[in-house]
């Protein structure tokens, strides 16, 4: 069968790795002349690894192996395992579950620097208010790629030296562990693992923490999760350490999930980074102990800076693999893997019907809100998203005739799970519950928009005259209160009442004095009237 085999130098770093193919061919190019160990390794198998050798330069190499040796491996020594004394990875069984570990990280970092399938992925950014974790916004991308990592992390030398946070600017920037980190040496080395392992269901766990030697530093503790039977990695979960005390308890956990397309072709299917937004409270200057885990240096005496850290939030990075297609380079494209997901169904309705039941609302628009998806209702009032990965997901709902009321999209927090369908049930006001609330009485409403040379124009002021006697009449100028356009340059005018049949002149003037007028013709059939107002591009005569 096929297995993984690399290239090792002394320092155990891996200069070059690839796939045997089912007659145990394999081709590795490196720039490295040595010396060099061949490692060869599968999951359920002890690995081997062949004595140092060097290349000569320009040289071609040609390897045999038979089948998979089944000798044991000498232990490799590191500087965690001194650090973690009997709790290091002497266990013979910690010791096995990490090489399967170790192997399927190798499958997943071929998979993706090889670049031989294509993605259809979904990634979602949401933001909490903490502690209740209300979801405070969201944005949603959704793209098709060549296969590669979801994210790319520091140098694993420059995590192990400076630590997985960073202080800069006055915020905290986090770093998370690619598969470069977690096969780095440095990992190894800066890292023990607990030799009992956990138990979740079919799921055995390696759980690892920074070794003792890295007190007041920011890094990571977790654990892979193997399934027992089949012995493959199928997730990670991890969590910051060292932060400041007030931050130890908002950052979460994270998640990293696994899966393949067949033996080889492994890949990151689904991933939930989670991190503490901190706010900076003017207060007492930081402790000494929290600097030096904020720094990563000695720090002598009092930062002088009066300030504390407090949490003000959470931002959640959650990206899923929905599909995997065949290699982009060829014509074939088949569909390898699927991921499961969820849908919204929203229900609009508004006003009441028959039996006291609001009656449903077809054509309003439907917004999924940080994304570019968008659904008109139907004649029912219903709109669908589907494809969704689990996790909430705003919704906004309004009619076109609402939002020229200037009446607020409702909202609503949907959470979507795996292979179900969500509902969202959401009342929107009718136009005359809107008028009349707005207006104090049922009455004719202009409404619409002022702008200049394309743009919106907001704080533009109106005056209203009644001129249904036509020129030479009397003109009546009609009171009431208009408020200024908005910051989208929108406004509403009360007029006169519904029943009412006269001819408006509606005259805007913009901020910097320049003007312009509509008339607007009110009939009893005919309660909202939209324009228009364009002002000039320079001001020009005043109307009196």
């Amino acid at each position: 069968a096929a297995a993984i085999v690399t290239l090792i130098d002394t320092l155990r770093t891996i200069q070059a790795k690839a796939w045997s193919d089912e007659q145990g061919r394999f081709v590795l190019r490196t720039t490295s002349l040595g010396p060099v160990r061949l490692r060869i390794q599968r999951i359920g198998v002890r690995p081997f690894e062949s004595m140092p050798f060097r290349f000569r330069r320009d040289t071609t190499a040609v390897i045999a192996l038979d089948e998979l040796p089944t000798m044991a491996l000498p232990r490799v020594s590191s500087t965690a395992v001194s650090a973690c004394h009997e709790r290091s990875v002497a266990s013979e069984a910690a010791w096995e579950l990490w090489e399967d570990v170790r192997t399927a990280l190798l499958a997943t970092s071929i998979t993706h620097s090889e670049q031989r399938n294509r993605f259809s992925l979904a990634q979602v950014k949401r933001i909490y208010d903490t502690p209740q974790m209300t979801l405070r916004d969201i944005v949603v991308l959704e793209q098709t790629l060549t296969a590669q990592q979801p994210w790319t992390s520091l140098a694993p030398d420059i995590l192990a030296q400076r630590g997985y946070v960073r202080f800069a600017d006055d915020r905290l920037t986090f770093a998370s562990p690619d598969l470069d980190v977690l096969l780095s040496a440095s990992f190894e080395n800066t890292h023990c693992f607990r030799p009992a392992l956990l138990r979740d269901g079919p799921l055995l766990g390696l759980s690892f923490e920074p070794a003792s030697t890295l007190r007041n530093h920011t890094d990571i503790a977790g654990t892979f999760w193997v399934d027992l039977a089949s012995r493959e990695l199928r997730r990670l979960t991890f969590r910051y350490t060292g932060l400041p005390f007030v931050l130890d308890d908002s950052t979460g956990v994270s998640t990293v999930n696994f899966a393949k397309v067949d033996a080889q072709d492994w890949f990151i299917a689904s991933w939930t980074i989670r991190a503490p937004i901190p706010a900076l409270v003017s207060s007492r200057a930081m402790r000494v102990e929290d600097q030096l885990r904020l720094f990563g240096a000695q720090v002598e005496g009092v930062d002088p800076r009066q300030f504390l850290w407090r949490p003000g939030g959470l931002n959640e990075q959650r990206g899923d693999v929905l599909a995997v297609y065949r290699e982009p380079r060829t014509a074939d494209t088949t569909m390898l893997w699927t991921a499961p997901t969820g849908a919204i169904r929203v229900h609009v309705a508004a006003g009441e019907g028959e039996k006291g039941r609001q009656t449903p609302v077809p054509g309003a628009e439907v917004m999924l809100i940080g994304s570019r998806r968008q659904r008109m209702s139907d004649e029912l009032g219903s709109a669908t998203f589907d494809q969704l990965t689990v996790g909430e997901y705003q919704v906004a709902v309004n009619t076109p005739t609402n939002t020229l009321l200037l009446e607020p999209a409702a909202v609503v927090v949907v959470r979507v799970t795996a292979n179900s369908v969500a509902s969202a049930e959401v009342a929107l006001r009718t136009p005359s519950d809107i008028i009349r609330q707005r207006c104090g009485t049922d009455r004719h409403v202009i409404v619409g928009t002022v702008s200049r040379d394309g743009a919106p124009v907001a704080d533009a002021q109106f005056a209203v005259y009644d001129i249904s006697n036509g020129a030479g009449g009397v003109i009546e100028r009609v009171d009431g209160t208009f408020r200024p356009s908005n910051a989208e340059g929108r406004f509403m005018i009360c007029a006169r009442p519904a029943d009412a049949t006269s001819t408006l002149e509606i005259r805007v003037r913009g901020p910097g004095g320049e003007e312009t007028s509509t008339a607007v013709q009110l009939t009893p059939e005919m309660t909202i009237e939209a324009i228009e107002a364009v002002l000039p591009s320079h001001s020009g005569v005043r109307l009196p």
